[in-house]
């Protein structure tokens, strides 16, 4: 088991980093723990 709890699509991480608000209240939303997910290709 690798800790691994959230896999983040790509473009929800653009969104982030960007200040998307949709994309932070989605991941607020679900309750995302950077900490504990990885991000898919």
């Amino acid at each position: 088991m690798t800790g691994i709890k959230f896999l983040l699509d790509t473009n929800i991480v653009i969104g982030l980093l960007k200040e998307y608000e949709p994309a932070i209240n989605l991941v607020e939303e679900i309750g995302v723990v950077l900490e504990k997910s990885a991000v898919s290709q």
